[in-house]
């Protein structure tokens, strides 16, 4: 618990086996997709404020509202 407050993503108790090693990888793997993919649609919200999205099918206004909704969070780099 002390790795993880001390900023590990994720921690295995000894002895582990192959099926607890592979889900804290894939948590890991996930949560730095996500991590990615927030910084991605950020720089989008960014660049949206300088010109505007053009669209007005619901796909779009989902797509600003999504924006919107993830524009101002913050994530650990």
């Amino acid at each position: 618990m002390q790795a993880v407050r001390a900023g590990a993503s994720d921690f295995l108790v000894k002895p582990t086996n192959g099926q607890a090693l592979e889900l804290a990888v894939n948590r890991v793997l996930g949560t730095a997709d996500l991590q990615r993919d927030l910084a991605f649609w950020q720089g989008q919200a960014r660049i949206g404020q300088d010109r505007p999205i053009i669209g007005a099918s619901p796909q779009m206004a989902e797509v600003r509202r999504l924006l919107s909704l993830f524009a101002g969070s913050d994530t650990p780099s």
